[in-house]
């Protein structure tokens, strides 16, 4: 810096401290505007923070390493229905994109499970796991902090089994024993040597717990596809160039092997990939949310600052007339709404650091529901400016129209009349009614928004599934493979637990499904069928249904069938192969028949073969899977008929289904000693827990929307209050001439009515649109719901005339002498 732009520097600071001096005894002077104004704005900001931190953490930061920024994950679709998202990939098309792709370094796979751990010091414990190719931790660029990362050998056919741990199961469950490098564990109750452990904060996206190499498979089939795959990017590729190679490689497998016909293929960042497209949408309508908070409080802002634009005209008038340019009023009144600001911003940082907590509390309260572990809520460079940003821009913005405004003052006339006349007038009741209405209309978008979210939230928390939740207990259960490898052991297993837990006192009726009702946000798997007698078709164009896994009495635990009859222990052996379907599949392809005693075709998830011709033997209700299958087909098959490891019991109880949770988790345990339960709790319970975040994000828009009713009725009532003020004189002289009380209350109470009025229709016509970007989140009900936008409507009419009708009674009790003597 020269020494010219020093001298130039020193005087500009100095003035600004000066103006800063002289901002901060103004708002000295007067507390009561000053605290109005700080409180309101600390709100808004406190809120905008909050929400950017979440936000934050969801859709722009990446794997907590660094390096991170580099990872993307490649993704597929079925561009033959929809471009349905299939994700996974099997293992020859993994070895066909590390080979063809260039715009990445390396490529990994993995294979996400849930595995029993037992060990000979510690309870056998469910950990979430992740199997994967030797590469995997050097792609994502790191080493195990303990002991040796797997490598190619681990990954072949007969390889002894080994196994990292996370830091964190190492800590929690072996209190960071280094002695158990080495040591053997059961995974699965198959023996398997320790050979790492991983640094604190290393796992995927899926935050997993423990690393399991993938088993290069001996017979590999395109039609398996159950492997997520990511990569580091070379150097100056992005993601939309590293797509379109994807893209380019999936139409090439497409045309060699018939399997992978209409399968496409797109690269996506670790937010895109793993964040759904539900609740992206909502973190930014809850952005857009605050956003409208902030501008409220801003017009509040710029509405209290124009009414003092009547008290301090005097005094910008002698500082106009003592040599004061236009810009240098502006810029001393521009730094006193900026320190304002701030001083905002730090009580907002505060108060947002306190409801990210809150938030984040509630997310740990949703279990095994919740955030991502990659998801950490903490204050980084983003947020940092982000809220230096808003409280700066805030000041800005709520200070630069007074500013302006002010500094076109009349000095003849504002020295002459003493400053009481020259700020007022019609262009600032015009400006003013401007802020109010601009208050109102977001006021109104924000509650009915936050209406809307609140009775999806009640919605959703109905038992509207199409079952009787009420009395149902449930439990997951997970096979190992090792012991229970052939499908009549899980069978035996699974019919012996049915059997014993119906026979326990209490208890009515017990089955097993492969899905629990009311899964919340979580989308099902497809099966492409056929019905006997249609004409065939191509097996990619077949029609789909969801399809699930039952056993017998399953519909005596829900109490959801309607025609027909239940699975028996022989349905699904052969020859005796059955099928279920619920009323929108027999809408849908037997209008106005009886389904009964017809055959469908279910074909594999993966298409990889067919079940039998099943005959349908019953008509259930349209149970709701989840907030996507409402009218979806549905055919469930015998459990017999299509056995897995992994099921959920369901158990109708005559007592507190709570009560029953030891004998549960006994009757597993007579079992078999080494197998955990998990997810033990009521239907009623889980349907809770899966719909925790239209609950979670139903309650954010309350508290947004109740700030907003709060600072668009206050401001409402600060700007009558200020207009009776200054109209004191006026009224006397009114009064004198013969105008009654009411006819004074009137016209106070019916200016400030016409403006809300005018904000109100404005704010409707942004919320019928609003709506409609919301109405994928919502769960039984319309996004122009006239229940929600009457209720919004009665409440702001409401606030808005006790809002207008307090300044109206105080200007219509006015004794009119005094009021001919106010200055």
């Amino acid at each position: 810096m020269t020494n010219g732009s020093r001298r130039m520097g020193i005087p500009a600071l100095a003035t600004l401290l000066q103006d800063a001096r002289y901002a901060g005894r103004m708002w000295r002077k007067n507390p009561a505007f000053t605290l109005f104004a700080v409180c309101g704005l600390a709100l808004a900001i406190g809120a905008n923070t909050a929400v950017f931190t979440v936000v934050n953490a969801a859709l722009f930061r990446n794997l907590p390493f660094q390096g991170s920024d580099r990872i993307a994950y490649v993704s597929s679709f079925d561009m033959a229905h929809g471009d349905e998202p299939l994700q996974s990939f099997s293992y020859p098309d993994y070895r066909d994109f590390k080979t063809r792709l260039k715009s990445f370094e390396d490529l990994a796979a993995v294979q996400y499970t849930a595995v029993n751990l037992s060990d000979d010091a510690n309870f056998p414990e469910r950990y979430r796991a992740v199997r994967m190719t030797a590469n995997t931790l050097a792609v994502i660029g790191q080493r195990p902090l303990l002991g040796r990362d797997l490598e190619p050998a681990d990954t072949q056919p007969g390889a002894a089994p080994v196994v990292l741990l996370t830091y964190r199961v190492w800590e929690s469950r072996y209190n960071k024993n280094e002695s158990l490098i080495g040591k053997t564990l059961h995974i699965d109750e198959t023996p398997a040597t320790v050979i790492g452990i991983t640094a604190p904060g290393v796992r995927l996206a899926g935050d997993n717990d423990l690393w399991l190499p993938l088993i290069t498979p001996q017979t590999q089939t395109r039609e398996n596809r159950d492997l997520t795959i990511f990569g580091r990017l070379v150097d100056g590729a992005g993601i939309g160039r590293a797509s379109a190679e994807a893209g380019a490689v999936a139409r090439q497998l497409g045309s060699e092997y018939p399997a992978n016909k209409d399968i496409g293929a797109e690269v996506q960042d670790v937010s895109a990939y793993h964040i759904n497209a539900r609740i992206r949408q909502v973190l930014k309508a809850l952005l857009g949310a605050v956003a409208f908070v902030l501008l409220i409080a801003c017009a509040n802002a710029a509405n209290l600052l124009l009414g003092r634009a009547v008290i301090r005209s005097r005094e910008i008038s002698i500082r106009a007339a003592l040599g004061a340019g236009r810009s240098r009023v502006i810029r001393q009144l521009l730094t006193e709404s900026v320190l304002l600001s701030v001083a905002a911003g730090a009580l907002g940082a505060f108060l947002a650091y306190l409801g990210v907590r809150v938030f984040n509390t509630a997310l740990g309260k949703m279990a095994e529901f919740g955030k991502p572990g990659w998801v950490v809520f903490s204050v980084d460079k983003n947020v940092l400016l982000y809220s230096l940003a808003i409280s700066i821009g805030t000041g800005i913005l709520f200070g630069l129209a007074p500013a302006l405004r002010m500094s076109r003052i009349d000095l003849s006339v504002a020295l002459k009349e003493g400053g009481q006349a020259a700020g007022a007038g019609v262009r600032r009741r015009f400006l003013s009614g401007i802020l109010v209405g601009v208050e109102v209309a977001l006021a109104v978008v924000l509650l009915t928004s936050a209406g809307l979210m609140i009775r999806s939230m009640v919605n959703a928390g109905k038992s509207r599934l199409g079952v009787n939740a009420a009395n149902v207990l449930t439990m997951r259960v997970e096979l190992p493979r090792s012991k229970y490898q052939r499908p009549e052991q899980q069978v035996s297993f699974f019919r012996q637990l049915s059997a014993r837990l119906q026979a326990l006192p209490g208890v009515e009726a017990a089955s097993v499904v492969s899905e629990l009702p009311g899964n919340g946000a979580i989308r099902e798997r497809t099966n492409r069928f056929q019905i006997e007698g249609s004409p065939i078709a191509e097996k990619r164009k077949l029609p789909r249904t969801a399809v699930l896994i039952i056993g017998p009495g399953y519909f005596r635990s829900m109490q959801a069938l309607l025609r027909g009859r239940e699975f028996t222990e022989v349905d699904g052996d052969t020859g005796h192969e059955a099928a279920i379907i619920n009323q929108s599949f027999a809408a849908k392809y037997w209008p106005g028949e009886n389904p009964i005693g017809k055959r469908i075709q279910v074909h594999d998830v993966d298409d990889a073969g067919s079940s039998a011709w099943s005959t349908i033997v019953g008509i259930a209700a349209d149970i709701v899977q989840n907030d996507f299958s409402e009218g979806l087909p549905r055919a469930y098959l015998p459990y017999q008929q299509h056995p897995d490891r992994s099921m959920f019991v369901a158990a109708r109880t005559r007592v507190v289904p709570a009560s029953l949770a030891p004998a549960f988790r006994q009757t597993v345990r007579d079992m078999d000693a080494n197998l955990p339960v998990f997810a033990l709790r009521s239907l009623d319970d889980h349907v809770s827990l899966k719909r925790g975040d239209t609950r979670l994000f139903g309650s954010a828009f309350t508290v947004f929307a109740i700030i907003a009713l709060a600072l668009a009725s206050m401001g409402l009532y600060a700007v009558i209050s200020q207009s009776v003020n200054q109209r004191t004189r006026e009224m006397g002289i009114r009064a004198a001439m013969g105008a009654s009380g009411a006819h004074l209350m009137w016209l106070i109470y019916s200016q400030g009515m016409r403006q809300f009025a005018i904000g109100l229709a404005i704010g409707l016509a942004l919320s019928l649109a609003v709506g409609r970007v919301l109405s994928s989140q919502l769960v039984g009900v319309s996004s122009s719901d006239p229940v929600t936008y009457l209720l919004v409507i009665s409440v702001l009419t409401i606030a808005a005339a006790l809002a207008c009708g307090l300044p109206a009674r105080r200007a219509a009790g006015a004794d009119p002498a005094a009021a001919l003597r106010f200055e």
